[in-house]
């Protein structure tokens, strides 16, 4: 995919031990005109980021293309 299509994509970062919890850590970033984002860590430990991109195909039978990335990273402390 052209990272140009990846500018103002909006990126949830959810803290993993709070991911199935009433009161979640969700963290929201929007990449930049690179398709860049930068965040602070809120600590060591596993976090789940999530990123959806839906663009329009031309001549294509659906005109509609729905991307979905899931990440689970682990952060460990310094």
């Amino acid at each position: 995919m052209d990272y140009l299509k990846l500018v103002m994509v909006s990126v949830q970062i959810t803290r993993g031990n709070t991911r199935y919890r009433n009161e979640r850590q969700v963290m929201t970033v929007v990449t930049r005109k690179k398709g860049e984002a930068a965040l602070q860590w809120q600590g060591a430990g596993m976090y789940v980021l999530e990123a959806q991109v839906e663009r329009s195909i031309e001549g294509a039978a659906h005109s509609k293309q729905l991307n979905t990335l899931y990440v689970t990273l682990a952060m460990f402390a310094e």
